[in-house]
Formats: C-alpha cells, structure tokens, sequence
C-alpha cells in the first residue's frame, strides 16, 4: 500500500469512530470523504451495520444506498451462518463432545442489538483435547471439509468448510483458546465453569462469561496483528467492557493479573475508549488498575505492537522440543504443497517454485513488520 493511500485510510478509519462515538461534526466531516473509501473502510472494519445505525436520516443517499446492499448481504449470510452454527453444534452434543462457542458468533447474539450488527466470517468452537478426532469425525460427516494452513505445526486448532451453492460457511475447531504463546491462559474446563446458555445456536449452545469473552477478546486483538484496531473488535470490547458490573470487574482484573496478561488488555481496553469511547464505569475500571511493572510474560509488549518476527518467536519458544520449534519456524517459510496450491492457484513444478519465491519475498517484508 502507499503511504498516501495508508494516510487517507487511517482518516477515514478515524472518521467513522467520531461517527461511531457520536462526536459533534462527526458525521459532516464524514460527508466531506469520497462515499467508496468510506464503503471500503466500513467493511474492512465490520462496522457497516454500525455506521447506518449511527447516521439514520443524516447521511448522503448514495451512501446510505452502498450501506443498505452491505448490511442486507450481512444478515442473509448471518442467518445462514447461524443455521451451520447450530447444525454443527448440535451434531457435536450428539457424539457427546462439549462445546464452548467463542468470539463473533457469541457476542452477535449476546451484546448486540440484532445480529447482523456483527458480521462474522466464521463460527469459533472450543472442544477439549480429548474430544478433537472426534469433533473433526462429526464435522466431516456433515460435509466439511478440513482447508490448508500455511503453519501447520500450530497444533491448537483447524479449519473446516461447508458449501452450499454460492455460501461457504467455516468453523475454526479450536482445541486451546489461542496460539501457542497464548494457549496455557484459560483451560475448557475454566471457561466452562460459568458459562453462559447461547439459545440462539440451539439448547445445546454455551459461551462463556462476558469477564472472559473480554479477556479473550484483548488477548485475540492484541495478538492479530495486522488488525489488531479493528473497530469491529473494539466495538466488542466497548459492548463487554460497558456491560460489566464492579464485581464482575474484579474478577477481570483477577483473571488477568494471574495470567500475565494485565497490559494487553490495559492496551486493548484503551484502543477501545480512545476510538469508540467507553462508558464511566469501565473507564474507572481501567483507571484503578495501574500497570504491573513487568511486560506481559506472554507478549513482552513494545508499547502494543508486535512484529510478526516476534510473534513466531514466541509461539516457538512456547512451543516443547527442538524439533517441533523447527518445524513450526519451517512451517511459516515453506507451507505444504496442498495450501501452496489452494492460495496461490498453481498447478505446475514451475508455478509452485515462483509461488514459494513470492511467498518468501512478501514475508520477509511482513516478518520485519
């Protein structure tokens, strides 16, 4: 991207937050941007549904126009996903396999109003260890389809596909709530002490409780590099963060400081207010719990960025035994020949070394970055 293209990006990203926010003059300066960078911002940010909310009745026609076809795509592929969702699930109870559902699937019925307001992309399923040959069993019996990762090696979860005509619906089969440097931070069973019934997914569906949805949320954002400011995730955090009581504060603050996780989600937490403005409640919360005065053992924070270097670094130090570690590391230079194929359409001995040496030339750019 260039750098004038990043620039005006980051203007329109930050217009649509004063929007968001309710800033006084917020929505004339928004007015004043080109309709498609700010069609292209909403959706990059998941945040459409939102920003028509916030502009009913003040907004251009022919943006209100764009936003209405991107808002109607979301709640037909939201209801369709919350069907699989729920045949998933309810397929998984039957083989006797517990499930936690966590992220975007969980809060859309949870913390917003409707839930088109929250597109997601993919249904997130925690199972224990144990349980994941079978989970993948009953997910192929359904019609899904396992996909090629690029690493591999970063044994805490899959993905598998299902498509029916022109959707495709995936379910990212989740055996530890994150990536190796963030795996050990909460087991199945804790999340699933107190969780919380989802009957929108079904009789069987549960997610767990807003205090670690929060957690898990700043946790997942700071480590999603590129996109950790998405609005879309602070949007989530400003929803959980206004929804929590005094009590359910100091379990957060608990929960966090016994997992060296309390910058993170300091940084997160303060992503959210600076952008979409947190309520009073939650910016006392915040305020009365100082930083500890060492980094987050888990991210070793250079104020809230991490290189993807980094990032690698520390699921492989994370990782047990010199041999997994090398292959992890290989893993993100020299993917599998089947996810080679599936991303960068090749077919032939010569396009799969040209995909390799265009692998390898754009992340080595990204690893530094």
């Amino acid at each position: 991207m260039a750098p004038a293209r990043a620039a005006t990006d980051v203007g329109v990203t930050l217009a649509i937050a004063a929007v968001l926010r309710g800033d006084g003059g917020a929505v004339e300066q928004l007015a004043l941007l080109d309709t498609q960078d700010v069609l292209v911002s909403a959706r990059h940010h998941g945040v459409a549904g939102l920003l028509r909310k916030a502009l009913v009745g003040r907004m251009p026609i022919d943006l209100a126009a764009l936003l209405d076809a991107e808002i109607r795509l979301d709640a037909t592929t939201g209801t369709w996903s919350t069907q699989q969702a729920t045949r998933v699930i309810d397929g998984l109870h039957r083989a006797g396999i517990a499930t936690l559902v966590l992220k975007g699937d969980a809060l859309a019925y949870t913390h917003y109003s409707v839930p088109y307001l929250r597109p997601r992309r993919d249904t997130d399923v925690l199972v224990r260890t144990g349980d994941v040959k079978r989970a993948q069993a009953v997910l192929a019996s359904l019609g899904y389809l396992r996909q090629p990762a690029a690493d591999r090696h970063v044994d805490t979860q899959c993905t598998f596909g299902f498509t029916d005509r022109s959707q495709t619906q995936f379910v990212d089969l989740h055996w530890a709530v994150g990536r190796p440097r963030v795996a050990a931070i909460a087991t199945f069973e804790e999340l699933a002490r107190d969780a919380r019934p989802l009957d929108a997914l079904g009789e069987h569906a549960r997610t767990p409780s807003p205090a670690w949805l929060l957690l898990l949320g700043c946790v997942h954002g700071a480590a999603a590099l590129p996109d950790a400011g998405r609005l879309i995730w602070l949007y989530d955090f400003k929803l959980l963060a206004d929804g929590l009581t005094e009590e359910e504060w100091a379990l957060f603050w608990t929960l966090a400081g016994g997992r060296d996780v309390v910058e993170a989600c300091r940084a997160g937490l303060l992503l959210a207010d600076a952008r979409l403005g947190l309520g009073p409640t939650a910016v006392r919360a915040i305020a009365r719990r100082v930083s500890p005065r060492h980094h987050d053992l888990v991210y070793e924070f250079e104020g809230a960025r991490l290189t993807t270097l980094k990032m690698i670094a520390l699921d492989a130090r994370a990782v047990r035994g010199v041999v997994r570690k090398a292959r992890l590391v290989a893993s993100h230079i020299f993917p599998d020949r089947r996810y080679m194929r599936e991303v960068f359409h090749v077919r032939t001995r010569l396009g799969m070394v040209t995909a390799y040496a265009k692998r390898a030339t754009v992340g080595a750019w990204r690893l530094l970055h």
